[in-house]
């Protein structure tokens, strides 16, 4: 082989690996904060597949009741605002960094919140002060708390909107973007379960334990009727926390 030759091969090999870094790393991005370009149609995508089998079971599991108000962290394109609201009398709260993701969740859920049963903000979830304390019954969150740029702000807020006693669960899948690689490591910031189970016990979240959850063969909740398959990549682990009762 040619010295040419062997250099366009080492060439082209150094560009397909740059260029396949480069395309992980911005989709990565767009997990953390999805917007509606090319990168965030892709991570929307992804996150509809993958998430939806274990944001039904989740929020089955919360055992949602008429006249409760469930918040919802990192919303997204909408599916677990859609889910929460097929349960009886129930309101949702929804929150998302990305005013891109806040829109195409209204749209998708436009009758609840022309309704008054949705309302979906852009905001931080390190700053609910739109959100007064004491006054939400249940908070669900998935794939979501990687992400969060401050973790101890975020947890303690999360404690003082929700009412004495009312639980949060956090559907994660940690060992699964251990696997993403260095790609992930700017926009994945907390991604070792334990000390984010120390974060929630060190805000002052009580009950505080996980467990890992294998989903059946087709999507549980209100939900179940849909057909929707599930494989190897959608079971997740469960993070139950509550606040302390008075």
């Amino acid at each position: 082989m040619s010295a040419r030759v062997l250099f366009s091969a080492l060439f082209v090999a150094v560009l397909a690996y740059c260029t396949q870094k480069a395309f992980m790393h911005r989709l990565a991005q767009s997990f953390s904060f999805p917007q509606d370009d090319l990168f965030g149609r892709l991570a929307q995508q992804a996150m509809s597949k993958m998430n939806a089998p274990g944001m039904y079971d989740a929020l089955a599991r919360l055992g949602l009741k008429d006249g409760e108000t469930l918040l919802e962290i990192c919303s997204g394109p909408g599916l677990g605002v859609e889910e929460a609201l097929r349960y009886e009398g129930v309101t949702v709260l929804s929150v998302d960094l990305s005013e891109d993701m806040v829109r195409r969740a209204s749209e998708r859920n436009a009758a609840a919140v022309s309704q008054g049963r949705a309302r979906l903000y852009a905001a931080d979830v390190a700053d609910l002060s739109l959100v007064p304390s004491a006054s939400i019954d249940k908070v669900f969150h998935m794939n979501c708390i990687y992400f969060w740029r401050d973790l101890d702000a975020g947890l303690s807020e999360l404690l003082r909107v929700l009412k004495p006693g009312a639980p949060m669960l956090a559907a994660v899948k940690f060992r699964d973007i251990a696997k993403l690689g260095s790609a992930s490591q700017p926009f994945f910031l907390h991604t070792n379960e334990t000390r984010v189970l120390e974060a929630m016990r060190r805000a002052g979240f009580v009950e505080v334990h996980s467990k890992d959850v294998r989903l059946g063969t087709s999507c549980t909740g209100v939900n179940y009727r849909s057909g929707c398959l599930v494989d190897e990549r959608m079971h997740y682990t469960a993070v139950h926390a509550a606040k302390p009762r008075p």
